[in-house]
């Protein structure tokens, strides 16, 4: 930190979250090492270097939604190439209800449509599975306080073993583009951000991949695309994809397809 000015955070408090994230280690660290680590905290994630945990590099740290510690397999990791050019296999062995509560279907196809998204941006593809026992990813589910952790994922390890990803079926999700009911969490925002680290990406850049929660922040851009397409080559052509429900049930809403896996619900005239 800018040894002139206080943190925003309590300095335990400050340390606590560095050392839980891979930023310090264990031993005693001083003032000039921590500032340089939240030098290198706010460079990865786009933020102002100036060594200060100001109001603003202290949100991102305690405000955080993803239970992936962000130096987590810090190596870069990916799956086959060809593998996942082929198909990665995902399956849903558990319903996440949430608020409002969704079908089983309804939540398939959210996730077939958060994930065709990124097979726009690299050659990466995306097959659902039946059995949980044989797929490359199962999305299962856990039970916390609302606005804790959301989310959390496994990276792959290079070795093509299953990975785990769950997601909190306390919070209050939405999957709808426009004007979205107070309180709630964009589950597509989510799913992208944890399959972003499913297929070997860490926490970085200024948009999704960031630890910290962003209504605007739901498709992969510069950092992230960057990175996906390094491991998995260009994208491939991309089947056609049906939107999820709208909220309330379709008669009495009307859908605007807006591009790029993006879609709006408004009422019917």
């Amino acid at each position: 930190m800018n040894l002139s000015r206080e943190p925003a955070i309590p300095d335990k408090v400050l340390r606590r979250e560095l050392k839980r994230n891979g930023w310090i280690g264990k031993q005693s660290v001083t003032p000039e090492q921590l500032k340089r680590a939240v030098q290198s905290y706010q460079r990865r994630f786009g933020l102002k270097v100036d060594g200060w945990a100001g109001p603003i590099t202290s949100r991102t740290l305690t405000e955080r939604f993803c239970g992936c510690p962000d130096h987590a397999l810090e190596a870069r990791s990916a799956w086959d190439k060809d593998q996942a050019r082929e198909g990665l296999t995902w399956a849903i062995p558990e319903k996440l209800t949430g608020s409002p509560k969704m079908s089983a279907g309804d939540y398939k196809q959210v996730v077939t449509v958060a994930l065709a998204h990124i097979s726009t941006v690299c050659g990466a593809r995306f097959v659902y599975s039946a059995n949980a026992r044989t797929a490359n990813v199962v999305m299962g589910t856990h039970r916390e306080r609302s606005g804790g952790v959301l989310a959390w994922s496994q990276l792959p390890n290079g070795s093509g073993s299953q990975l785990e990803q769950s997601y909190d079926d306390a919070e209050r999700w939405h999957w709808e583009n426009v004007s979205p009911a107070s309180g709630t969490i964009g589950l597509i925002h989510v799913i992208r951000h944890e399959w972003g680290h499913a297929l070997g990406l860490g926490h970085g850049g200024d948009w999704l991949l960031r630890p910290t929660y962003d209504p605007r922040a739901y498709t992969f851009r510069n950092w992230e695309a960057k990175e996906v397409v390094a491991r998995y080559g260009p994208p491939q052509d991309v089947p056609p994809v049906d939107p999820p429900p709208g909220p309330g049930g379709t008669r009495e809403l009307r859908l605007i397809v807006k591009g790029d896996f993006t879609w709006e619900w408004e009422k019917a005239e």
